[in-house]
């Protein structure tokens, strides 16, 4: 199984882990296309996107990369949320459902009519216990 892994901020990390958001949302920038998509099948970087894809209008590109077949979505199977970077953070593993490109809802973060990668998630698959630190 492959996993996305993603941080998120206490307040939409616990609306999620609760069940009651249901899709993450992610910036349609070059960082986020080379983490979340492919060109023919290769993994390009921040750079590749920037220089090859951010120009003019976004949106209508990548719909015409995906509809000519030239872009994907890398095939994760789960989401690993993390809240922050400690050893000690919390963290917990959830079903990947899809990935598309859509507005959001303004309730979970989006900004009414702005398009993001929206990540639909499903069941909660596992807690992670965070590592201890011993003294």
């Amino acid at each position: 199984m492959k996993t996305l892994h993603l941080n998120l901020l206490r307040h939409w990390f616990d609306m999620v882990r609760n069940g009651i958001k249901e899709e993450e949302y992610r910036e349609i920038t070059p960082y986020w296309c080379s983490r979340l998509l492919l060109y023919e099948g290769i993994h390009c970087s921040n750079d590749w996107w920037a220089w090859n894809v951010f120009h003019g209008d976004i949106i209508q590109k990548l719909q015409k990369g995906f509809d000519k077949g030239l872009f994907t979505f890398k095939p994760f199977d789960t989401i690993t949320f993390s809240n922050g970077y400690s050893k000690t953070r919390d963290q917990f593993e959830i079903e990947k459902l899809n990935i598309n490109i859509d507005t959001g809802n303004p309730d979970w973060g989006a900004t009414k009519g702005k398009r993001y990668f929206v990540l639909t998630l499903g069941k909660i698959i596992k807690p992670i216990v965070p590592c201890q630190t011993s003294n």
